[in-house]
């Protein structure tokens, strides 16, 4: 599909889709401000590195202003267990259903984000990537793709392997893209989100919908189905051996 054409597409479906959603929106804004007792909402400036995709995005608050405000400095970009004080049931429930991120709709809508593409950082943790894997972070200046609300790494991609596993999903999304594969990706994420399985920083290990840690074995069973789904086993392990020579 045309760049442009697609652009104006997922422009007029995330404005129809918040516009849909906005009762749903607005009930988790009000539990938020009940639960809180301050602003469910904050901007956050991110990109896919300190000067490329740069957008501010929009998110519902899931931790107090105090977690985050005297919270200690991590040099983790992929875990902050530092915060995990700062999260009580619903909150975990919104984050790890990434409905926490509904919002963003609105980026889509502008025309900042994209429905599928590499997850956006925080400007302290581009910085921590650039300063300490500064070859890999080049090769994220390199993507020529908007920041996305889902992606293959928020599908696939394990946080203990840290940035290499970005970059891997990152770039193999970058050279694979298509309409139909960003479709796929979609499809696999609703589910995602309704079983409140993604990965979350302070959260540790996929979960299932009640809260309970994911064995390693439906782990495994549950990725190596997304990827044969996806049709990305062949690109997949060409690309891990390219970026092993980095």
């Amino acid at each position: 599909m045309n760049t442009f054409f697609k652009n104006i597409f997922q422009q007029i479906t995330a404005s129809v889709l918040f516009a849909v959603l906005l009762p749903f929106t607005a009930l988790i804004a009000f539990i938020l401000f009940v639960i809180l007792r301050e602003n469910p909402f904050f901007l956050q400036d991110r990109g896919l590195t300190l000067s490329k995709g740069k957008v501010k995005i929009i998110k519902f608050k899931t931790l107090e202003s105090k977690f985050t405000q005297s919270r200690k400095k991590n040099n983790n970009i992929f875990y902050k267990d530092e915060l995990s004080g700062g999260v009580n049931r619903f909150t975990s429930l919104l984050r790890r259903t990434g409905f926490d991120e509904l919002p963003q709709l609105i980026n889509i809508a502008k025309g900042e984000m994209a429905f599928v593409g590499p997850r956006p950082f925080m400007k302290d943790d581009l910085e921590i990537m650039k300063s300490d894997f500064s070859i890999l972070y080049n090769l994220r200046n390199e993507l020529n793709c908007k920041p996305g609300l889902t992606g293959l790494w928020q599908l696939l991609g394990k946080r203990e392997n840290g940035i290499y596993d970005l970059l891997l999903y990152d770039n193999l999304y970058d050279q694979s893209k298509s309409f139909i594969l960003d479709i796929k990706i979609i499809f696999v994420t609703l589910p995602y989100s309704f079983f409140a399985y993604n990965s979350d920083s302070i959260i540790k290990g996929r979960r299932s919908f009640f809260g309970n840690v994911v064995s390693k074995e439906n782990r495994a069973k549950i990725r190596n189905a997304v990827i044969k789904f996806l049709g990305i086993e062949n690109k997949e392990a060409v690309m891990r051996i390219k970026l092993k020579s980095c």
